[in-house]
């Protein structure tokens, strides 16, 4: 395994020191131009709405209080423990 490693190091010796190559015929890309190149979703038509939509029903959703809940709560019980006498 570490000979591996060893043979790459030399494998690359001749090279691993050089200055990054600079195109000449194309200009350096902005900073906006590279991370739009890595932009995951970018692709997907429609997702950033959709993202939107999500966060604004999320924002509505309505807290219960807290006897509500204790309601539900006997209610859903009651019905479980109801299905297990079938």
């Amino acid at each position: 395994m570490y000979d591996d490693i060893m043979y790459d190091d030399i494998m690359y010796d001749d090279i691993i020191d050089l200055p990054r190559p600079v195109s000449k015929t194309h200009p350096p890309l902005s900073i906006e131009a590279r991370a739009a190149q890595f932009s995951p979703y970018a692709a997907l038509v429609g997702h950033k709405d959709l993202v939107a939509a999500e966060e604004t029903l999320a924002e509505q959703k309505i807290d219960l209080d807290h006897d509500f809940e204790l309601e539900v709560s006997e209610d859903c019980n009651y019905n479980y423990n109801s299905a297990e006498d079938f």
